[in-house]
């Protein structure tokens, strides 16, 4: 299995990469390449050029809109672009990819095989987009032995580094240390203080419209008279959520227009409370402790997704859309 991600603590730009180029390190405005990333490219030998896009999602997912795959180079002094897509109701399951091959390429793993042949000796820049907008950007540096391809070494900024080819070599697994990645849902903000408004909201990491393939359990657990409570929720599969949008479990008495769920239990109010996202297997992908606090007006906003840190502040369940904390 490819290590191709590092540590995630650091949050950069990578959007907007000319050729040749680096980014620029923004933690306020990093976009996080969610649900998918470019993994591997491979241009140096031209009988196996490829570009393979990878998942973050923890949770097999389905896109409902195209993505495109910008492919930028430079070729007898002028910019050239190669637009690629990734279909509308493309699947990605955890650990899985997408790969786009070109011209001489035999490679029966590829979901897409393009004639053209990219050049071999120039920096090629790559993006992702959804709509008009990039959620990716990343230029991928020339090299030149013909038996490596450039992989993905870090996430955020987009970097890269040669290493022999490995096309398709799914599932892949994050070095060892390395936190995972909240994607695509995350815990963004949890109320407690009121027990005639609490509720626990989990928003989306995804740059693009995605539909749940299995079901999510969200474990509310705290202490009741010294005995552990654990309260079993679900986002049930084929929820969608669009970039910025979330899904608001409530509970009891709170009265909330945007709600998803309504449960009829009170949850304490003077207890911390440990809140996971769980998908298949069963895989843990989200465990956060909510730390109890006293003014009834404030919730526990997510202020770092990794890792989970919360910070009391005034309520304001389901104000989307709502833009990811800094890594």
């Amino acid at each position: 299995m490819k290590r191709i991600l590092s540590a995630l603590a650091t949050a950069a730009s990578i959007a907007g990469l000319a050729l040749g180029a680096a980014g620029t390190a923004n933690a306020e405005t990093a976009p996080l390449p969610s649900p998918i990333y470019i993994s591997e490219v491979s241009t140096a030998d031209v009988n196996q050029q490829y570009i393979e896009i990878a998942t973050t999602s923890a949770v097999p997912i389905t896109l409902n809109t195209d993505v495109t795959v910008e492919a930028t180079f430079r070729l007898d002094g002028a910019p050239v672009t190669l637009p690629l897509t990734i279909p509308a109701n493309a699947t990605f399951a955890p650990g899985t990819g997408y790969l786009i091959a070109f011209a001489n390429a035999n490679l029966p793993c590829a979901n897409e095989v393009r004639p053209e042949i990219l050049p071999v000796d120039k920096p090629i820049q790559v993006r992702l987009i959804t709509g008009f907008t990039p959620f990716e950007s990343a230029t991928i540096p020339s090299y030149t032995n013909p038996m490596f391809a450039q992989h993905r070494t870090k996430l955020t900024p987009a970097t890269f580094a040669p290493a022999p080819k490995s096309p398709c070599q799914f599932p892949y697994t994050p070095p060892a240390g390395t936190a995972p990645l909240p994607s695509p849902l995350y815990i963004s903000e949890v109320s407690t203080a009121d027990v005639n408004q609490q509720y626990i909201e989990i928003a989306t990491t995804s740059a693009v419209p995605v539909t749940l393939n299995t079901d999510v359990t969200v474990e509310a657990t705290f202490r009741l008279d010294g005995a552990p409570v654990t309260l079993p929720l679900t986002i049930p599969a084929g929820t969608t959520f669009a970039p910025g949008t979330g899904w608001v479990i409530a509970f009891a008495n709170a009265n909330l227009p945007c709600v998803s769920d309504i449960r009829p239990e009170i949850l304490p109010v003077n207890t911390s409370i440990q809140v996971r996202l769980v998908g298949q297997a069963p895989f843990i992908f989200e465990n956060a402790t909510i730390q109890p606090y006293v003014n009834p007006m404030f919730a526990q906003h997510r202020t770092k997704l990794t890792p989970a840190t919360f910070a009391p502040a005034p309520k304001s369940p389901c104000q989307f859309p709502y833009t990811p904390p800094a890594l």
